[in-house]
């Protein structure tokens, strides 16, 4: 065998060669043992091999804060005392155009929180309404996707609530942890999946009376302020139709505050309530819906686990 005779341009090549290698490898990110694959013929990777991706950076903010013992449970509103003047403004049924935008004028100028249980079909006809809600720092919870009184089964009534939940999250970037079942309904399934769920449902203490035929501003505005106690919330309708609430929402914001009350959201509400109640107490305020959600589990359907308030509350309207 000849050997070919080694010249200065090979050597060059070769040293040239052996350059670009060391500078490729200096540039690779190195490798780990558990980053190196699997030789040829090898077993398909396993979940535990492979190494968790790092998801901080997208992951969602942490919601308003509901208590634990609230969690599951019905909530309709705190037994404060008399000295600590808070209350709780809740508006239903949006984001609607003409009442949402004018509503938020009307609490940014008066600088007053709120709670927005808002309707799913609404979010997705004006997501950028609902994104003004959560612009002004406004709580933004759960009203179910169609808003239906129907008896629903446990798949179509979870999807109400989960439905509803991904949209305002892909929205805002929030989470929702506060449900309003429609109508104040408990018994027709959605509830008892928010529940199961870990939402903490609410109701109210005061129907404002703004979905009542024919009623008027002034009307609403003395029902709310009389009515109002520590503690208090409020039911209004910024969707659903139209109301009166535009106009007599001002009015109620001065009478309140004439009447030495400050404005609070519900999360804020629920605070309260938890720092006045003992560890191992939960309040009359609230209900304990897990034996509602076993009993639709197990199809027992001939008695109502739940109550349905809409006797109780007939005149709340929507």
């Amino acid at each position: 065998m000849h050997t070919l005779p080694k010249t200065p341009l090979m050597f060059l090549a070769a040293g040239c060669g052996l350059l670009a290698a060391l500078v490729g490898a200096a540039l690779l990110p190195r490798l780990t043992e558990s980053d190196q694959l699997p030789p040829v013929g090898a077993a398909p990777l396993q979940a535990s091999m492979v190494k968790p991706v790092s998801i901080a950076a997208t992951a969602p903010p942490p919601p308003p804060g509901v208590p634990e013992r609230f969690r599951g449970r019905i909530f309709t509103g705190a037994a404060l005392p008399d000295d600590q003047k808070v209350v709780a403004l809740t508006f239903d049924d949006g984001p609607m155009p003409g009442a949402t935008p004018q509503i938020l004028e009307i609490l940014r100028r008066e600088q007053v929180p709120a709670t927005f249980f808002c309707v799913g079909a609404m979010i997705a006809e004006h997501p950028e309404l609902l994104r003004a809600v959560a612009a002004d720092g406004h709580v933004i919870a759960n009203h179910t996707w169609s808003h239906s009184y129907r008896r629903l089964g446990p798949a179509a009534a979870a999807a109400e609530v989960k439905r509803t939940s991904d949209l305002i999250y892909r929205t805002t970037g929030r989470r929702d942890t506060l449900f309003r079942p429609p109508g104040g309904i408990l018994s027709n399934g959605p509830a008892r999946q928010a529940a199961r769920q870990g939402y903490a449902l609410v109701l109210w203490t005061v129907v404002s009376g703004d979905t009542f035929r024919g009623v008027t501003g002034p009307r609403m505005v003395e029902r709310v302020v009389r009515q109002v106690q520590p503690g208090g919330v409020v039911l209004m309708h910024d969707g659903g139709g139209r109301h009166p609430t535009v106009g007599a929402l001002n009015a109620i914001i001065v009478g309140l505050r004439k009447r030495g009350y400050r404005f609070v959201t519900v999360p804020e509400l629920l605070a309260l309530e938890e720092e006045r109640l003992p560890a191992a107490q939960v309040g009359t305020a609230t209900r304990n819906l897990v034996a509602a959600a076993l009993s639709e589990s197990a199809g027992r359907r001939s008695q109502p686990a739940l109550p349905d308030v809409r006797g109780r509350l007939k005149d709340a309207g929507r």
